[in-house]
């Protein structure tokens, strides 16, 4: 034969081979695996990881991924305890949030009153709680320790966050120095508040997790990179962007908690909703409270908040986060929607 045939014998013999291979692969090996013979003797099974790819990549881990995440976690963990008639007592968790002696854990954890409280860090050493701090906005409180040097978690960005996610629940054990995990899924983001009325006074805004086997109060939830995403407070994850604000203040506040009050409940209006009630999308205030700041500015029921402070209001912004941000005794400039009618007006923030 020539080189031309030779060529073309390469070619032929190429097409065929890709042929036959697109047959077996994509077609006849689905067809077969699916076969009752194939399956008892476990032909065709794929055996490679798998990958979905959407708008993230997933793959589907054999469990490993909650051991490390445990395993890396479980230093920047303390356990909640009171010692009592001769006997030691586990309340909750409590979550190293600075190196020099700030936890952070929830009312729950601390329910049995009269009590003296003490932190147990994951290698033993013990401290008393010297201050607690609750917040009068959510179920989180604040404790001051003597303790330092302490390893702290990681926080996550809970914009990545999906429905369906898996999370872990952290606690360490006080007796044998080990970590006690939970698994959960996500059930609903903090984003989704459709149909709810928020409080403008309290932390509203919490996502919810089906639970398998049960988290105790003051649980860190963790992803499966072994950063927190928030704290288990008894009904609901209060997410870590709040944790991380709370204690941000705290510190910038001369160690105290000062939350604004503003008097008002409120429910988001998506686009769609606002379409059908035939108003503008933003918060729509549900309820005032009388004497509070909302009520003594000029807001009315059914107005349709829309500007606060010069930041738009709308369902893509966490208008939770963002009243959680004003100062108590700020000035804040106000536009809402009432009648067809845009008004601005000056709310005046009081201190909770």
């Amino acid at each position: 034969m020539n080189k031309k045939q030779i060529v073309l014998v390469i070619i032929i013999t190429a097409v065929i081979v890709w042929v036959a291979d697109l047959l077996a692969g994509n077609y006849l090996s689905a067809r077969l695996s699916t076969a009752s013979w194939a399956r008892k003797f476990n032909l065709f099974n794929p055996q490679a990881q798998l990958v979905v790819t959407n708008r993230e990549t997933v793959r589907v881990n054999n469990g490993n991924d909650a051991v490390e995440a445990a395993e890396n976690a479980k230093s920047k963990l303390s356990t909640l305890i009171y010692f009592e008639n001769g006997k030691v007592t586990t309340t909750g968790s409590a979550i190293n949030w600075t190196s020099d002696g700030y936890l952070v854990t929830t009312k729950a954890a601390l329910a049995p009153g009269g009590k003296v409280f003490a932190i147990v860090t994951s290698n033993g050493d013990v401290f008393p709680v010297e201050t607690s701090y609750p917040d009068p906005a959510s179920n989180l409180v604040l404790l001051k320790t003597s303790a330092q040097g302490l390893a702290v978690l990681d926080p996550s960005n809970n914009d990545d966050l999906r429905v369906g996610q898996q999370v872990l629940g952290l606690q360490n054990s006080v007796g044998n120095r080990m970590t006690r995990f939970a698994t959960g899924y996500i059930s609903r983001l903090s984003s989704d508040t459709y149909g709810a009325v928020l409080e403008s006074d309290l932390v509203s805004r919490s996502y919810s997790v089906q639970v398998n086997g049960g988290f105790a109060p003051a649980t860190a939830i963790m992803n499966l990179s072994g950063r927190m995403v928030g704290v288990w407070d008894g009904q609901n994850v209060i997410s870590v962007d709040d944790v991380r604000l709370l204690v941000n203040n705290f510190l910038n506040d001369q160690k105290q908690i000062v939350r604004p009050s503003f008097g008002f409940s409120y429910q988001m209006l998506s686009e769609s909703e606002s379409k059908i009630l035939q108003t503008v999308s933003g918060a729509r205030v549900m309820g005032l409270a009388a004497g509070k700041s909302a009520a003594d500015s000029g807001i009315r029921v059914n107005d349709v908040i829309v500007e606060w402070g010069g930041k738009a209001v709308n369902n893509s912004i966490n208008f939770d986060s963002i009243l959680r941000q004003t100062k108590p005794n700020q000035t804040i400039r106000v536009k809402v929607y009432r009648s067809g009618t845009n008004l601005e007006l000056n709310l005046v923030s009081g201190t909770m």
